[in-house]
């Protein structure tokens, strides 16, 4: 393992390192920047030949190429949204769902035969009572 040391550094700055380093961490994002930053210098200190500059050039014509065709393939549609009524019909299907999960159990509890005690089936009702409510207020 290599030998750790600790940097002191401003709290903004921790803030901007950990707002653009995605799952990097914070020290892989350091070694990131770092070598990003002496590539950069290494390249400005030689000469670009015409060759090369045109290459770079083509090469981010295409990025950008790529990058609006990217945009325009993740516009939003209208179709890709959920509607009101949608989402309303979504929670009706759901709640009815869960009530007849309940009725299922209940009726499968009390055909078994188990004797339900009076406390117990007295809270269940209550509950049951309670959710049927609560859903035909909604």
């Amino acid at each position: 393992m290599s030998e750790r040391r600790i940097l002191i550094v401003d709290a903004a700055l921790i803030e901007r390192i950990d707002s653009n380093r995605n799952d990097m961490s914070r020290t892989e994002f350091l070694d990131f920047l770092m070598d990003s930053y002496l590539r950069k210098e290494s390249r400005a200190d030689e000469a670009p030949h015409h060759g090369e500059a045109h290459q770079g050039r083509e090469e981010v014509k295409d990025l950008l190429k790529s990058l609006i065709a990217d945009s325009h393939r993740k516009e939003s549609k209208p179709e890709d949204f959920v509607t009101r009524e949608e989402l309303q019909q979504l929670h009706d299907g759901i709640r009815d769902l869960l009530r007849s999960f309940l009725d299922f159990f209940v009726t499968y509890g009390l055909e078994i035969g188990r004797q339900p005690q009076d406390n117990e089936f007295q809270q269940l009702t209550q509950k049951l009572q309670a959710l049927d409510r609560s859903m035909k207020r909604k």
